[in-house]
C-alpha cells in the first residue's frame, strides 16, 4: 500500500469518527475491525489501541528502548547529563514494512527528541 493511500484511509476514519459517533464507539472498542473494514490489512497477533486525547487528558506513546544502548548511557541521559561514548555502533530501530511501518514513517517526522544524541 502506497504511503498515499494509508494517509488517506487513515484520515478518512479520523474525518468520520468525528462525524460518526457510532463508528467513534466501535473504532476504540475493535480499532482492528475498523482498520480492515476500512482496507487495511492488521498482521496476525499485532494489537492496536486507539485513544482519544482531551483538553483534561494528553496521550504520549513513549517508544521501545533500543536495545544496543547500555544501561549506564541511559541512566545519565535519565539523570539529565549528556549521553557520553561511542555511539557509532548503536542502531536505530528498523521500520518494518506494510501498514504498521508506513504509520512509523507518518508519525516519526512530527516527534522531536528531548534528548539530541
Amino acid at each position: 500500500m502506497s504511503q498515499d493511500s494509508f494517509e488517506s484511509i487513515m484520515h478518512r476514519i479520523v474525518l468520520r469518527c468525528w462525524a460518526d459517533a457510532e463508528l467513534k464507539a466501535q473504532l476504540l472498542a475493535d480499532p482492528v475491525a475498523v482498520l480492515q473494514a476500512q482496507g487495511l490489512q492488521v498482521p496476525a497477533g499485532v494489537q492496536v489501541r486507539v485513544v482519544q486525547d482531551s483538553a483534561q487528558v494528553v496521550h504520549w506513546v513513549l517508544p521501545s528502548r533500543p536495545s544496543e544502548l547500555s544501561d549506564a548511557a541511559l541512566e545519565a541521559v535519565a539523570g539529565g547529563g549528556p549521553l557520553s561514548g561511542d555511539l557509532s555502533s548503536t542502531s536505530l530501530p528498523q521500520i518494518p514494512g506494510g501498514w504498521w511501518g508506513d504509520l512509523i514513517r507518518r508519525i516519526a517526522p512530527t516527534v522531536r527528541p528531548i534528548v539530541n544524541l
